[in-house]
């Protein structure tokens, strides 16, 4: 089904997420010179109120992410499925996925107006 979503590559407004390289926001770490932080690529898809965003290439200082709205989501190894991390973010409250060279897999959704993010 995820062809009948919006898709999006990582930077625009309508993505979950403003991701950071080196402490600049809507960067990759290609455009960062050698930064330890940030991810090669972070794109993504919504339909609703859920999405789905695949951070590839992260570097060992992990991905800062930034909720750009109210949501909450959990980050899968996708060669084992596991869960990595599981968050709740209010809009413009930060997590940092960790480092992984392969990427990880974020399904997610966003948090309606009268529910509040813990």
């Amino acid at each position: 089904d995820l062809a009948n979503w919006e898709r999006n590559d990582g930077k625009e407004s309508k993505a979950p997420f403003t991701v950071f390289t080196a402490g600049k926001a809507n960067r990759y770490w290609p455009e960062g010179n050698d930064a330890q932080d940030g991810c090669v690529r972070n794109v993504g898809s919504q339909k609703g109120d859920q999405f789905v965003c695949v951070p590839i290439g992260i570097r060992i200082g992990g991905l800062r992410l930034e909720a750009r709205e109210a949501l909450r989501f959990t980050a899968y190894d996708p060669l084992t499925g596991k869960p990595v991390k599981e968050v709740v973010l209010r809009r413009g409250e930060q997590t940092t996925l960790p480092g992984t060279p392969g990427g990880l897999i974020v399904l997610g959704r966003f948090l309606p107006a009268g529910e509040k993010a813990r």
